[in-house]
């Protein structure tokens, strides 16, 4: 090989001043001459290397591909994030507009109805001394409470894989049953609203019925401002986390509920001596009985 390289740079000398070195493959010595056979010297070296030394083993490199490590101990959940059901956000959206625009429209009404969960003061100057109902409470019940609260056992069916419910042969699923639960809840405390109506008009205490229709609009509106967040984070946690959202929202709707019916019954007891027997079916028709539907309604 080396003969042969001595003689082309001799020839190359005689041709050129300036040359550079070429280096011939193996093929060259068994007579392969052709030009092809020239190659750099960067060249040269690697075939050299490649067919004197074993093929070296690929090797996994850390910085080319992904080597997850799991903890024995790590346990994967699956996020359900309701990303496919758009209308969920829209009620949010929806709700969430109209307390802006009921706090910056009618901040000072607002502030009474809040105000007047605690202090009888003022819901004497919000119902001006029960002689009426505030036209303007029963906008949050309606547009802010209720489609919340349908939101809230909407999403508790769901954790309990009760995506779908049969009635009269009509499936109801997703948002059909939000709204049928929507349009159960409003019947409902529709015809609460009636009967608390009738029973005021049927005892001759129109004032302290409208006592009562405030109290239990102002803790409504501050029911549906508490469980905004918690149903929201509901659809935005992990499958591990739902239950602790679930049970934080459970836990004002029934503290709310509990404080509205110690603060009902201490006017009615203290405005009128009621027997036990009407405070009993009182209590039982119209508290009791319409969660007992709506949870026969879910689960049975």
């Amino acid at each position: 090989m080396n003969t042969a390289q001595d003689s082309i740079i001799a020839n190359n000398v005689e041709k050129d001043t300036v040359f550079s070195p070429l280096y011939l493959q193996k093929s060259f010595l068994t007579g392969d001459t052709s030009y092809k056979a020239n190659i750099s010297f960067k060249q040269y070296l690697t075939n050299t290397l490649n067919d004197s030394l074993p093929p070296l083993p690929r090797q996994r490199s850390l910085f080319t591909e992904k080597t997850p490590v799991y903890h024995r101990n790590l346990n994967t959940s699956v996020r359900n994030t309701y990303s496919q059901n758009l209308w969920v956000f829209g009620v949010f959206m929806f709700v969430l507009c109209l307390i802006a625009i009921l706090f910056r429209f009618t901040r000072e009404d607002i502030k009474n109805f809040i105000s007047g969960c605690f202090s009888k003061n003022q819901i004497s100057i919000t119902t001006k001394d029960g002689e009426r109902v505030h036209p303007l409470s029963v906008v949050p019940v309606i547009f802010i409470c209720l489609p919340l609260l349908s939101l809230l056992f909407f999403f508790l069916a769901d954790y309990f894989n009760f995506k779908e419910f049969l009635f009269n042969g009509y499936t109801f699923r997703g948002y059909v049953l939000y709204f049928a639960l929507l349009i159960l809840l409003f019947v409902l405390y529709f015809l609460k609203v009636l009967l608390i109506k009738f029973f005021g008009w049927m005892f001759k205490s129109k004032k302290i019925s409208n006592y009562y229709l405030q109290i239990h609009y102002n803790f409504d509106f501050l029911l549906g401002l508490l469980s905004f967040l918690p149903v929201l984070a509901f659809i935005y946690v992990d499958s591990y986390y739902k239950i602790s959202f679930l049970y934080i929202s459970l836990c004002i709707l029934i503290i709310l509920v509990l404080m509205r019916l110690v603060k009902s019954f201490s006017i009615i007891i203290t405005s009128f001596k009621f027997s036990h027997f009407y405070l009993f079916f009182y209590l039982c028709t119209l508290e009791l009985l319409p969660i007992i539907l709506l949870c026969k309604f879910l689960f049975f």
